[in-house]
């Protein structure tokens, strides 16, 4: 469960490519926008910039009820891309399980079935409407995205890249297992420890995996792990780092090594965003921006994405501090016949 839950994880973030992807039929009661709002108005005299990121401005109104139908929500945040600008995307932030599951009935209700999602993320699409209803197992809170098909296109086509995003290293996207472990021979027979360790459950929605930690990743051996759909690579994940930190129990010594720690943190982020700055171009889209949360996120004409993500998890006095860092590579049309499939797997355990 460990894994699936790491794999979800990761593929929410895949959303950011779906969201721009004109996939899907249309669904009923598609929104033409939000409380008065349609997709392309520009910015309401009622409203506060709250920032510029990755080409698009955002906002938010300050008379905004915090819920939608009895579901409290935490902010509300408007999404505008252009000269004029134009709103494309909102997103409505919560808190809870419960919350999402509720969300997701008023959803169902107003937009009927689904047309696609997974464990912990919901969506509904089509060429002209886009929903995308998420929740962050890990961090217990969620968010609720609606945005227009063809203007969101236009902000995902501004920014993306010349330079493919095809693999990593040796491994490139669609090589079958045998051409990957083939490509990795030299490394495999210099090696005296068993190099590769396979995976594969049938009864769960994890695909079929080779992982090692024989493999040198930005100068340090560390673990790799690529995962297979139809015999065909689609996603690679490098564990750069996951380190815990034990911690003093005296305060003073404590606010000390939270302060080095997050130093170190940062610049080992920034060492490796330059690296794949260099490799595929500037970012198309940052998060974050906390000490604790950062994802920076590539993508080229296909849709491919390498995403590097940081996530730091603060200790106690006397406690242990998580520092992990993650690149992750996705083919996203295979990523998207691996969610096919999944659904496909999911009816068949329904229907028994």
């Amino acid at each position: 469960m460990k894994r699936t839950r790491t794999l979800i994880w990761v593929w929410i973030v895949v959303i950011l490519a779906l969201l721009w992807t004109d996939i899907g039929l249309a669904f009923q009661n598609e929104p033409e926008g939000f409380r008065g709002l349609k997709w392309g108005d520009a910015p309401t005299e009622d409203m506060e910039f709250l920032g510029e990121q990755a080409q698009r401005r955002t906002y938010f109104r300050f008379n905004d009820e915090l819920k939608m139908e009895q579901v409290p929500l935490q902010a509300i945040i408007y999404l505008f891309y252009g000269e004029p600008e134009k709103l494309y995307m909102v997103q409505l932030y919560f808190n809870g399980r419960d919350n999402y599951e509720n969300l997701k009935t008023i959803c169902r209700a107003g937009f009927g079935k689904e047309t696609g999602g997974w464990t912990d993320d919901t969506h509904w699409i089509s060429p002209k409407t886009k929903v995308f209803l998420i929740f962050w197992h890990g961090k217990g809170r969620g968010e609720l995205h609606l945005a227009s098909g063809p203007l969101s296109q236009r902000y995902f086509d501004a920014g993306k890249k010349k330079r493919a995003v095809e693999g990593w290293d040796k491994a490139k996207f669609r090589m079958s297992p045998e051409e990957l472990r083939s490509a990795y021979a030299e490394e495999e027979r210099s090696n005296l420890d068993t190099f590769w360790e396979e995976e594969e459950d049938i009864s769960s929605d994890t695909p079929y995996t080779l992982s090692t930690s024989e493999l040198t990743v930005f100068g340090h051996k560390r673990k790799a792990s690529f995962y297979f759909v139809d015999n065909k690579l689609f996603t690679i994940e490098l564990r750069v780092r996951d380190t815990k930190f034990p911690h003093s129990k005296s305060s003073k010594r404590w606010i000390e090594e939270l302060t080095e720690v997050f130093k170190e943190v940062t610049k080992e982020y920034e060492n490796l965003e330059n690296l794949l700055i260099n490799k595929h171009g500037d970012t198309f889209a940052e998060e974050g921006g906390t000490k604790n949360w950062r994802r920076s996120v590539w993508t080229d004409e296909k849709g491919n994405l390498a995403i590097l993500t940081l996530w730091f998890e603060l200790g106690t006095l006397g406690g242990l501090s998580r520092w992990l860092t993650k690149i992750i590579y996705h083919d996203a049309e295979l990523r998207r016949l691996w969610e096919l499939n999944m659904e496909e797997w999911k009816e068949l355990i329904k229907t028994g």
